[in-house]
């Protein structure tokens, strides 16, 4: 999927995720105020929403080609188990204060959101190891077409139902 297409797809992940802490579907490990974990979920969604492909390192020239990547693209930044492993350090070591593990458990999350929506595009994501042959495609989507955009739609719409679910006081 392409940046646009990362952020839009975050962005209404991030507006789910405060309605179901705002309504009581998820209820933070914090005593802090629930606006402000909120926020900082939101804005931690809003820059992981990307973070998988800028993590790859790419350096360009002048001209705004690649002339060097630390990552190939889709393998080492783009493997699952890495973030979840992320997600589960953070959430029982609890390194940072708690605006910090907010924030960085929205970027991972969105991270993972990433992922999950590049695994249904041709090219897929690693499976068993980053540099690994066997990858999961489920091929829904080619990145840059029209398909994207459904695509991104589709998962859009099943965002605002859920929202709109919990908003009419739907229990899961």
């Amino acid at each position: 999927m392409t940046k646009k297409g990362h952020q839009i797809t975050a962005a209404t992940f991030a507006v789910t995720l405060s309605v179901a802490l705002l309504m009581g579907y998820v209820v933070p490990p914090y005593p802090q105020p629930l606006p402000a974990i909120t926020a900082l979920w939101v804005f931690g969604i809003m820059m992981g929403a990307s973070a998988p492909d800028w993590l790859e390192g790419v350096s360009r020239n002048s001209r705004g080609r690649e002339t060097s990547r630390l990552f190939k693209h889709r393998t080492f930044t783009h493997w699952i188990p890495l973030w979840l492993g992320a997600a589960w350090a953070i959430w029982h070591y609890h390194p940072f204060a708690w605006y910090g593990e907010c924030f960085a458990l929205g970027f991972i999350a969105s991270g993972l959101l990433h992922i999950i929506v590049d695994s249904c595009s041709k090219s897929g994501i690693p499976l068993i190891w980053p540099y690994g042959k066997s990858r999961l495609k489920l091929a829904t989507y080619r990145t840059g077409s029209f398909s994207e955009w459904v695509f991104a739609f589709i998962f859009m719409a099943g965002f605002a139902w859920l929202s709109i679910s919990m908003l009419r006081g739907v229990h899961f």
